[in-house]
């Protein structure tokens, strides 16, 4: 997960989220003097993650999201509730520009949606975006495992997939192994799966494959770091 602080202004939290588009007091509002002060896309586990942070530091927040099952709509600190077509491409874009506020996403391909149209959207936003390729390369594990190796940053081993003559170099990793798709894109668009733990050789070899199959994409293998999930850490 990429998740980047595009905004952020103060405000103070409200509860009561709605669904779709509208406020506490159950009526939609359009006009800017009474939106909330930031938006987070996604309403996902990350997207509630976010939420609970800027809520509890005192800011207003409005979630836009496609599914109104999804976390981050029923958290305390919500104001507001949007519905957006997608989160990613054109109907993205003219969601999120009709919006137009303070704003946080959550997921990899809206981010990317975000960088490659960032002119367009900083007509409504004010950005603190790196420049397109290092985007790329954030978003992209392969690009990153690259970058990281390039660079002396303490990552796992890692193996990248892209065919099977590629599988005999996994006899040079450590078990067990986490098997991932380039991008989190195709979790999204094609419902793979977004990582899989493999104890063997030939466990690794047939998630790889199936992975290759359904994704038409590279495929990176990393030794497993074993530790707490207290642990991982972000940088929002």
């Amino acid at each position: 997960m990429t998740s980047l602080n595009l905004d952020l202004a103060a405000g103070r939290a409200r509860r009561g989220p709605r669904w779709p588009g509208t406020f506490r007091d159950g009526h939609a509002r359009n006009d800017v003097a009474v939106r909330p002060r930031a938006v987070v896309v996604g309403a996902n586990i990350n997207g509630l993650g976010i939420v609970r942070s800027l809520g509890q530091a005192g800011v207003d927040v409005i979630v836009a999201g496609t599914s109104p099952w999804q976390p981050a709509f029923h958290s305390r600190y919500a104001t507001g509730a949007r519905r957006f077509a997608a989160l990613h491409g054109p109907a993205f874009l003219d969601d999120l520009l009709h919006l137009g506020r303070s704003l946080f996403v959550t997921t990899d391909w809206t981010v990317r949606t975000v960088s490659e149209h960032r002119e367009l959207v900083a007509e409504r936003y004010r950005l603190r975006l790196p420049r397109r390729d290092r985007v790329e390369m954030l978003v992209n594990k392969v690009l990153f495992q690259q970058f990281a190796e390039q660079h002396g940053l303490p990552v796992p081993r890692a193996l990248v997939i892209r065919g099977e003559r590629d599988l005999a170099g996994l006899a040079d990793l450590g078990f067990p192994v986490i098997v991932k798709p380039c991008t989190t894109d195709h979790v999204e668009r094609e419902r793979v799966l977004r990582a899989r733990r493999a104890w063997s050789r030939g466990e690794a070899e047939r998630v790889c494959r199936t992975l290759l199959h359904g994704i038409k994409d590279d495929v990176i293998v990393q030794e497993w770091i074993e530790g707490p999930d207290s642990e991982i850490y972000f940088c929002l």
